[in-house]
Protein backbone atom coordinates (compact mmCIF):
# COMPACT_ATOMS: atom_id res chain seq x y z
CA UNK A 1 0.00 0.00 0.00
CA UNK A 2 1.23 3.72 -0.65
CA UNK A 3 1.24 6.28 1.82
CA UNK A 4 -2.00 7.85 0.62
CA UNK A 5 -3.74 4.24 0.77
CA UNK A 6 -2.75 3.84 4.10
CA UNK A 7 -3.82 7.16 5.61
CA UNK A 8 -7.08 6.67 3.32
CA UNK A 9 -7.79 2.92 4.86
CA UNK A 10 -7.77 4.49 8.44
CA UNK A 11 -8.31 7.94 7.92
CA UNK A 12 -12.01 7.04 6.47
CA UNK A 13 -14.07 10.42 7.34
CA UNK A 14 -12.87 13.07 4.65
CA UNK A 15 -14.07 16.78 5.89
CA UNK A 16 -13.73 19.43 3.49
CA UNK A 17 -13.30 22.96 4.93
CA UNK A 18 -14.60 25.60 2.35
CA UNK A 19 -12.13 25.34 -0.61
CA UNK A 20 -9.17 26.06 1.33
CA UNK A 21 -8.49 22.82 3.32
CA UNK A 22 -9.85 18.84 3.40
CA UNK A 23 -9.25 16.59 6.21
CA UNK A 24 -9.13 12.37 6.48
CA UNK A 25 -10.17 12.37 9.96
CA UNK A 26 -10.78 8.74 12.09
CA UNK A 27 -14.67 10.20 12.13
CA UNK A 28 -16.81 13.30 11.88
CA UNK A 29 -17.04 13.84 16.22
CA UNK A 30 -13.26 15.39 14.97
CA UNK A 31 -14.75 18.25 13.16
CA UNK A 32 -14.66 20.43 16.01
CA UNK A 33 -11.33 19.99 16.52
CA UNK A 34 -9.96 20.15 12.65
CA UNK A 35 -12.16 23.32 12.72
CA UNK A 36 -10.78 25.06 15.68
CA UNK A 37 -6.97 24.33 14.43
CA UNK A 38 -8.16 26.07 11.39
CA UNK A 39 -9.05 28.85 12.97
CA UNK A 40 -6.63 29.49 15.28
CA UNK A 41 -3.66 29.37 12.29
CA UNK A 42 -5.63 31.44 9.98
CA UNK A 43 -6.64 34.32 12.62
CA UNK A 44 -5.39 37.50 11.95
CA UNK A 45 -7.76 39.34 14.52
CA UNK A 46 -6.85 37.75 17.00
CA UNK A 47 -10.29 36.73 17.79
CA UNK A 48 -9.91 32.86 18.67
CA UNK A 49 -9.73 32.25 22.41
CA UNK A 50 -6.75 30.23 24.23
CA UNK A 51 -9.06 28.61 26.25
CA UNK A 52 -8.90 25.43 24.30
CA UNK A 53 -5.35 25.88 22.71
CA UNK A 54 -2.29 25.45 24.45
CA UNK A 55 0.89 26.23 22.31
CA UNK A 56 3.38 23.36 23.38
CA UNK A 57 6.10 24.67 20.42
CA UNK A 58 6.06 27.97 18.28
CA UNK A 59 8.92 28.70 15.91
CA UNK A 60 9.01 29.12 11.89
CA UNK A 61 8.91 25.92 10.54
CA UNK A 62 6.13 24.23 13.11
CA UNK A 63 3.48 25.31 15.57
CA UNK A 64 2.72 21.99 18.09
CA UNK A 65 -0.64 22.85 20.03
CA UNK A 66 -2.96 20.99 22.85
CA UNK A 67 -6.40 21.27 21.98
CA UNK A 68 -9.21 20.55 23.62
CA UNK A 69 -12.99 20.01 22.37
CA UNK A 70 -16.31 20.38 23.56
CA UNK A 71 -17.39 17.26 21.55
CA UNK A 72 -14.76 14.90 23.15
CA UNK A 73 -15.48 16.03 27.11
CA UNK A 74 -11.89 16.68 28.52
CA UNK A 75 -10.06 14.97 26.24
CA UNK A 76 -7.50 16.78 24.58
CA UNK A 77 -5.47 16.30 21.12
CA UNK A 78 -2.05 16.94 20.54
CA UNK A 79 -2.10 18.55 17.07
CA UNK A 80 1.71 19.04 15.06
CA UNK A 81 1.32 21.77 12.26
CA UNK A 82 4.20 22.28 9.07
CA UNK A 83 4.13 25.56 8.28
CA UNK A 84 5.21 25.84 4.91
CA UNK A 85 6.66 29.74 3.45
CA UNK A 86 7.85 29.96 0.87
CA UNK A 87 6.97 28.81 -2.86
CA UNK A 88 9.92 26.51 -3.18
CA UNK A 89 8.72 24.47 0.22
CA UNK A 90 5.40 24.66 -1.06
CA UNK A 91 6.31 22.67 -4.82
CA UNK A 92 8.56 20.62 -2.79
CA UNK A 93 5.82 19.20 -0.72
CA UNK A 94 3.18 19.07 -3.83
CA UNK A 95 6.06 17.28 -6.07
CA UNK A 96 7.69 14.45 -3.01
CA UNK A 97 4.64 14.65 -1.14
CA UNK A 98 4.73 10.83 0.25
CA UNK A 99 8.41 11.99 1.86
CA UNK A 100 7.81 15.27 2.95
CA UNK A 101 7.60 15.88 6.92
CA UNK A 102 4.22 16.16 7.91
CA UNK A 103 2.62 13.33 5.88
CA UNK A 104 5.40 10.64 6.08
CA UNK A 105 5.00 10.67 9.65
CA UNK A 106 0.98 9.61 9.32
CA UNK A 107 1.53 6.39 7.69
CA UNK A 108 4.67 5.60 9.86
CA UNK A 109 2.37 5.80 12.90
CA UNK A 110 -0.46 4.38 11.60
CA UNK A 111 1.86 1.28 10.76
CA UNK A 112 3.92 1.49 14.28
CA UNK A 113 0.57 1.32 16.00
CA UNK A 114 -1.20 -1.36 13.98
CA UNK A 115 1.66 -3.87 14.24
CA UNK A 116 1.75 -3.40 18.08
CA UNK A 117 3.94 -0.43 18.87
CA UNK A 118 3.28 2.45 21.60
CA UNK A 119 2.85 5.26 19.28
CA UNK A 120 0.47 8.53 19.79
CA UNK A 121 -2.90 6.91 17.57
CA UNK A 122 -3.26 9.33 14.36
CA UNK A 123 -6.69 11.43 14.63
CA UNK A 124 -6.62 13.11 11.65
CA UNK A 125 -4.60 14.95 8.84
CA UNK A 126 -5.37 17.53 6.70
CA UNK A 127 -3.91 20.12 4.52
CA UNK A 128 -4.21 24.09 4.30
CA UNK A 129 -4.32 25.26 0.32
CA UNK A 130 -2.28 28.76 -1.09
CA UNK A 131 -2.01 30.52 -4.25
CA UNK A 132 -2.18 27.67 -7.16
CA UNK A 133 -3.80 24.62 -4.88
CA UNK A 134 0.04 24.38 -3.10
CA UNK A 135 -0.77 23.24 1.00
CA UNK A 136 0.87 26.14 2.94
CA UNK A 137 0.20 23.67 6.11
CA UNK A 138 -0.33 20.25 6.89
CA UNK A 139 -1.72 19.02 10.15
CA UNK A 140 -1.45 16.14 11.95
CA UNK A 141 -4.15 15.10 15.24
CA UNK A 142 -2.41 12.94 17.27
CA UNK A 143 -3.35 11.02 20.80
CA UNK A 144 -2.06 13.46 23.66
CA UNK A 145 0.69 12.08 25.74
CA UNK A 146 0.34 14.38 28.48
CA UNK A 147 1.09 12.05 31.05
CA UNK A 148 4.54 11.01 29.42
CA UNK A 149 7.82 13.00 29.47
CA UNK A 150 10.06 12.25 26.87
CA UNK A 151 13.28 10.24 27.36
CA UNK A 152 15.70 13.06 27.31
CA UNK A 153 14.01 14.53 30.15
CA UNK A 154 14.08 11.52 31.91
CA UNK A 155 17.79 11.19 31.77
CA UNK A 156 17.95 14.64 32.94
CA UNK A 157 16.59 13.96 36.27
CA UNK A 158 18.20 10.46 36.66
CA UNK A 159 21.59 12.54 36.23
CA UNK A 160 24.48 11.26 37.89
CA UNK A 161 22.92 7.86 38.79
CA UNK A 162 24.25 5.58 35.83
CA UNK A 163 21.99 2.72 36.67
CA UNK A 164 18.76 4.37 36.42
CA UNK A 165 20.00 5.42 32.94
CA UNK A 166 20.86 2.34 31.72
CA UNK A 167 17.56 1.07 33.25
CA UNK A 168 15.80 4.01 30.93
CA UNK A 169 18.15 3.21 28.20
CA UNK A 170 17.42 -0.79 28.51
CA UNK A 171 13.98 -0.44 28.08
CA UNK A 172 13.78 2.53 24.98
CA UNK A 173 16.62 0.52 22.87
CA UNK A 174 14.24 -1.97 21.91
CA UNK A 175 11.30 0.76 21.30
CA UNK A 176 14.64 1.86 18.63
CA UNK A 177 15.00 -1.68 17.30
CA UNK A 178 10.91 -2.46 16.82
CA UNK A 179 10.61 1.01 15.09
CA UNK A 180 12.89 0.02 12.61
CA UNK A 181 12.23 -3.35 12.01
CA UNK A 182 8.24 -2.22 11.26
CA UNK A 183 10.02 -0.08 8.77
CA UNK A 184 9.11 2.88 10.11
CA UNK A 185 11.60 4.73 8.61
CA UNK A 186 10.86 8.28 8.71
CA UNK A 187 9.94 9.05 11.79
CA UNK A 188 12.14 11.30 14.16
CA UNK A 189 13.41 8.89 16.68
CA UNK A 190 15.55 10.77 19.31
CA UNK A 191 15.39 11.38 23.25
CA UNK A 192 12.88 14.03 22.31
CA UNK A 193 10.59 11.97 20.60
CA UNK A 194 10.77 8.46 22.50
CA UNK A 195 8.17 9.33 25.54
CA UNK A 196 7.62 7.09 28.56
CA UNK A 197 5.32 7.15 31.16
CA UNK A 198 5.22 9.55 34.25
Amino acid sequence: MSHREIVKDTLKYRYNHSKEAVFWLENQNLIPAAQLVLSFIDDRNGSVTLGDIEILKKDNKRLILRVKTRSFGKKSFVVKVSLLHSFKQRLKYHLVRDYCYGFSEVPNLIIANKRGLNVPKVFGYGRIYGSFWLTRASIIILEDLANHISTDELLKLRDGNEEKCAEILDYTIPLFIRLYEAKCDNLDINPHAIMLSS
